[in-house]
């Protein structure tokens, strides 16, 4: 059975993701497009894993097989350029063949909507309700309906605008990329060289296997970044997923930077940039430090909701969720090089001094901590694990009372320390993501660590 997910469509490959499967998801694609635009358009891109290209092969030679016009990458590309050319070629779809940052054995789609906005729950469920309606249409005649794209002249025409930091004569930044042989490959070192900025990526070939590691900023991946960044005496190292959306960084001292102070950095930098008429979109798990950040900058965050379910502006949006920053007057997705040439800019304002960058910014939101940890949970232990955690009895005396917050399916508990704790549980890919939130510097991962072995328990 094909089963959906509120922003796509994943599973592992020749299992829930075979050929078969991938042509009558492409049909119910192609049905759906047929019944709700005239003369529609799709544009096709996919990653390294395994059997990427195929898969979007398969799904290419269903749609012009049902007469609709194909534009498909040449290569391996970010996600993030996906939604660029979804955008350019004002295509009525996007379909990315990615796993984004889940393990090797793991692929899916994603899609995209016209203008390249991410697709939501109402969209998929739409899809779902095609699913099944004809058998799929293969065609290999209408050739003609097949164009091939390559959008990175344009994305790079896009980041030579955003990196433009003040005053020129300043020491140039010296990076260090990891691309852990994902989509981002060597187009941030040509980026970077078109800048004039010098760089050494690495693990930047191609490996659908990930050298058996998920390709995501924990770590264990950032060690090597961090190593190199010592020994090469560079000013910043950067992490890149396996599709180009999640970004991690090292200082120049080869520390992991936290994740809720890169997002501070980068969603200031683009306030600066653009102005005080963007709107900022904050979710139930954004980190706390968003708050007093945009209250110092005249801003109040809204409910992520109203984004997509009022169909506000994508392009007056900036988004902050529990993952990252995100720009819509940039690309209206998440785009790690994005963050990246964000944090450099900022950086090179400081000269090149993380402890005066960070400072600047913790002057503002305070001292806090945030982490994340992910548990394997099937629905059964999820069910019995909620009904305890929102009851009596479950945190430790410490820790406080509980008021609990819901939304979407996640769930938010208020501790009496001004912390609180976050869950999110996926049902289909059975994976349950715990978040902590806390005033001072590390009381997150040590009291995480608490309510992991109290889950595993």
């Amino acid at each position: 059975m094909i089963e959906f997910g509120s922003d796509g469509w994943f599973g592992v490959i020749s299992d829930e993701i075979t050929f078969e499967n991938i042509s009558i998801t492409a049909q119910a694609a192609a049905d759906y497009l047929t019944d709700t635009c005239s003369n529609p358009a799709v544009v096709l891109g996919y990653d390294t894993r395994f059997l990427s290209r195929e898969y979007a092969w398969t799904i290419m030679r269903v749609l012009t097989g049902n007469g609709i016009n194909v534009y498909l990458h040449k290569k391996p590309v970010p996600t993030a350029f996906l939604s660029l050319s979804t955008a350019l070629y004002k295509a009525d779809l996007g379909i990315m063949v990615t796993g984004e940052g889940r393990p090797a054995r793991y692929t899916g789609l994603a899609f995209r909507l016209a203008g390249g906005v991410p697709a939501g729950e109402t969209f998929m469920s739409d899809l779902f309700n095609y699913l099944y309606r004809r058998y799929p249409r293969h065609a290999d005649e209408n050739r003609e309906l097949l164009k091939y794209i390559d959008v990175f002249s344009d994305y790079l025409a896009l980041a030579a605008g955003l990196f433009s930091p003040d005053g020129q004569g300043q020491k140039a930044p010296v990076v260090i990329y990891d691309a852990c042989f994902g989509s981002v490959g060597g187009y941030f070192k040509d980026i970077l060289e078109h800048l004039g900025l010098d760089s050494t990526a690495i693990r930047s070939k191609p490996n659908p296997g990930f050298t058996d590691c998920a390709p995501q900023p924990n770590k264990r991946n950032l060690q090597l970044a961090g190593k190199l960044v010592k020994q090469k005496k560079s000013d910043i190292g950067l992490f890149f997923n396996g599709d180009g959306s999640r970004l991690g960084v090292v200082d120049s001292n080869g520390e992991i930077v936290p994740d809720h102070w890169v997002s501070a950095i980068v969603l200031k930098e683009w306030l600066d940039i653009k102005g005080c008429d963007l709107r900022v979109y904050t979710d139930l798990l954004t980190p706390s430090i968003s708050v007093p950040l945009l209250s110092s900058m005249g801003k109040s965050p809204l409910p992520l909701y109203r984004l997509y379910e009022q169909k506000e502006d994508p392009g007056l949006a900036v988004v902050w969720d529990r993952h990252s920053v995100y720009c819509g007057g940039f690309i209206p997705d998440r785009d790690a090089m994005a963050e990246a040439l964000l944090l450099i800019r900022a950086l090179v304002r400081h000269g090149l001094d993380w402890q005066a960058l960070l400072a600047d910014i913790i002057k503002v939101t305070g001292m806090r901590s945030y982490s994340t940890r992910s548990l394997n949970m099937d629905k059964s232990t999820w069910a019995r694990k909620m009904k305890l955690i929102t009851g009596q009895g479950f945190l430790p005396e410490e820790l406080g009372s509980i008021i609990n917050t819901e939304e979407n399916g996640d769930l938010k508990l208020w501790l009496d320390d001004g912390s609180w704790l976050g869950f999110c549980f996926n049902p289909k890919e059975e994976h349950l993501s715990i978040y902590y939130d806390a005033p001072g510097l590390g009381q997150a991962d040590e009291k995480l660590d608490l309510i992991v072995s109290l889950m595993l328990y």
